[in-house]
């Protein structure tokens, strides 16, 4: 369901699109905050907010390239993938200011 950070609590698990058009399945670890100094409107008028501490679950690969004279390069990548329920394993500070947040679930806590 399609929701806004406002109505996001701790423990709850969202989609949030990433760079590359990529989406992402993290769980909010923290409650989110509205950003309270520097500016706190983005320039199209939307509230900013403080980066949330969320688990995630990050993979990372590498790549070889041989270029034409023969040099062979390897290249680290990481890249954050859709967990599957509980198989996070790193914590990450993400930004959720003017990002689209599908809730996928919610734990009751009373």
């Amino acid at each position: 369901m399609l929701t806004t950070v406002e109505d996001l609590r701790k423990d709850d698990v969202v989609l949030i699109g990433g760079n590359g058009g990529c989406i992402t399945e993290v769980k909010l670890l923290r409650q989110p905050q509205k950003a309270t100094t520097g500016k706190l409107k983005t320039w199209y008028g939307h509230d900013r907010w403080k980066s949330v501490l969320c688990a995630v679950r990050e993979e990372t690969y590498t790549r070889t390239y041989t270029s034409y004279g023969g040099h062979v390069s390897t290249y680290n990548y990481k890249r954050l993938i859709v967990a599957n329920g509980q198989d996070y394993n790193k914590e990450k500070r993400i930004d959720f200011t003017g990002k689209q947040v599908w809730l996928i679930k919610r734990e009751h806590h009373e």
